[in-house]
């Protein structure tokens, strides 16, 4: 399997990338537990490219990726046919990486604002860049209690904020196949 990496330099994030479909003969009819099994694995796979293939990689209380022995901040994602992990040394990080899915425009809202959902138009891109969003930065904010339909994201400036008053900077990803939202922490003025 071919892992990818790419920087993003104005975050300080390297994020790696690589194909999970590798691992599954026909994705269309694999069983679950297969297509679980290959997104471990694929994990696995970028966690030991970022990091070494010493490492240990488990998740924590919160099921919060962790890698052990590493002070960085990681972020996992994983959609139907691509893995990502996101690493950042200078503080907290969310990454989520998404195909559209007709089931968005069903549950919209029940993870849109009232806000976000007053804002025109709502096409699929758009709510695929806020789901990716806020997404990632349910992860960034590292808060069990804090639900995606509790996050502003305001696409026009690529930030969002929290209840608690968190702020978050994004940058969106993408390609023909999947997009790619990645959060980092701002400090609110």
């Amino acid at each position: 399997m071919m892992v990818s990496s790419r920087f993003i330099e104005r975050f300080g994030v390297t994020l790696y990338i690589c194909d999970i479909t590798s691992y599954i003969c026909d994705i269309t009819s694999s069983a679950p537990g297969e297509k679980r099994r290959a997104e471990r694995e694929a994990v696995l796979k970028l966690v030991h490219e970022a990091f070494g293939p010493d490492v240990g990689y488990t998740h924590d209380a919160d099921g919060a990726p962790v890698v052990e022995g590493v002070d960085s901040y990681i972020s996992v994602s994983h959609c139907s046919d691509r893995a990502v992990l996101a690493v950042r040394n200078e503080g907290p990080v969310g990454v989520d990486i998404e195909r559209f899915r007709p089931q968005l425009r069903r549950i919209a809202r029940k993870f849109l604002t009232d806000a976000e959902s007053a804002a025109a138009p709502l096409t699929d891109e758009a709510l695929l860049r806020l789901w990716t969003a806020k997404e990632a930065v349910f992860k960034a904010a590292s808060d069990p209690s804090l639900t995606v339909s509790r996050i502003e994201v305001d696409l026009s400036s690529s930030t969002a904020v929290t209840p608690s008053g968190l702020c978050f900077s994004m940058e969106f990803l993408g390609d023909n196949t999947s997009l790619t939202a990645i959060a980092i922490p701002l400090i609110c003025k």
